[in-house]
This record gives C-alpha cells, sequence and structure tokens, in this order.
C-alpha cells in the first residue's frame, strides 16, 4: 500500500477522544514500542523484521489532547499478516473507524456505521464492514 490510514473513533453521532490505555495496549501487544506520550504528535515505533523493512509500516503517529489519543495514522501500511491483525485488532477491539488518506473508503464495524453522522458518512463513496483481518486490506 502506497497511502496511509487514520483511526478515529466515533460514538452517539460524534468524534470522541480514543482511551489512550487501551490503544497503547493494543500496540503493544503486536510489538510496537509506544513513547511516553506527550500533547500533540507522537511517533510510535513499528516492528522491524530488518533494520530497514517493518511488516507493518514505514511509520506509525499518534495525536495527543488532554491525555487522551484523538487519532492514530498508519503511513504506508504493509499488505502483511502481522499489519493486518494490528488493523483489525483497532477496528474490532477498540472499535474504531479507519480511513485511508484517499478519502473514498471508510471500514467499521456495522454497528459503528450506525454511530457516524450522515453527513459525514456521504463523504465516503464506499462503506467497509469489518468481520475479519483480511477486510482492512
Amino acid at each position: 500500500m502506497s497511502f496511509g490510514v487514520t483511526f478515529v473513533n466515533f460514538r452517539n453521532g460524534q468524534m470522541e477522544l480514543i482511551p489512550q490505555a487501551a490503544i497503547v495496549s493494543i500496540l503493544v501487544r503486536h510489538g510496537c514500542r509506544v513513547p511516553e506520550l506527550r500533547e500533540g504528535l507522537n511517533e510510535v515505533g513499528l516492528p522491524h523484521e530488518t533494520e530497514y523493512y517493518s511488516p507493518i509500516g514505514e511509520f506509525a503517529l499518534l495525536t495527543v489532547k488532554d491525555d487522551e489519543v484523538t487519532d492514530f495514522c498508519l503511513h504506508r501500511p504493509q499488505i502483511t499478516t502481522q499489519c493486518t491483525t494490528l488493523l483489525f485488532s483497532l477496528v474490532d477491539d477498540m472499535e474504531l473507524t479507519m480511513s485511508p488518506d484517499h478519502e473514498t473508503d471508510l471500514y467499521a464495524r456495522a454497528h459503528i456505521l450506525k454511530e457516524i453522522p450522515k453527513e459525514i458518512l456521504t463523504q465516503f463513496s464506499n462503506l467497509v464492514i469489518v468481520r475479519q483481518a483480511e477486510d482492512c486490506i
């Protein structure tokens, strides 16, 4: 993949903050190194198979506001089992929505799509209901 994906949290018709401890736990479980988080952009260390290759992506960022995460971005995600498993964990376990940079697709569990305002949903031409890790590709 030659783009990035962004994860956000929708509840009750609006975007909400992502619980910091929960997303950090998932990232660590998938081999990521999360630094002590500060206000603003924070780079997340991705696991590497070689010095220059991560099976998850090129780099990742967590944006923090008021000790909570506003979004998580993964740049140049890879089509690997490690990456799709992480993406699925964020969509399934955290119930986040995933949107590629090209902004035509929106990936989420079916019940989460109902949490998103219609004016936001109409911005996407393709709503992908995620049921398994392979749906995140």
